[in-house]
């Protein structure tokens, strides 16, 4: 994984992605872990996290909002990250207020980012 982030795959910003949603309740459970690895593999899972963590929140939205001009070009590419996020976000078959509120937040953000 390259530490910039422009030169991120499709696969690795997905997985960005996933690790900001799954991480909404500040805990990341091993349902949620073992889809995002499944997505880019256990390294770069973990460089993924430790890239996200050593990031204020702030950062890690303006990566995701940089990273989906590049990545996501139709409706189609957005309903699949969302698909992406909503499976995540149900891994642990519990969907809690604050990932109900995440998700909203990235819809929000998507649908009004300019």
């Amino acid at each position: 994984m390259d530490a910039n982030y422009n030169k991120w795959s499709y696969d690795e910003f997905i997985a960005f992605v996933m690790l900001y949603a799954a991480n909404a309740d500040y805990e990341i459970v091993e349902d949620e872990k073992e889809l995002i690895i499944g997505k880019v593999g256990e390294k770069e899972y973990k460089e993924l996290l430790k890239y996200s963590n050593n990031n204020h929140d702030t950062e890690n939205i303006n990566i995701i909002l940089d990273l989906k001009k590049k990545h996501i070009k139709t409706e189609e590419d957005l309903a699949e990250l969302f698909d992406q996020i909503n499976e995540v976000i149900n891994a642990d078959g519990v969907v809690n207020l604050y990932e109900k509120n995440m998700n909203n937040a990235l819809h929000f953000l998507f649908d009004h980012e300019g």
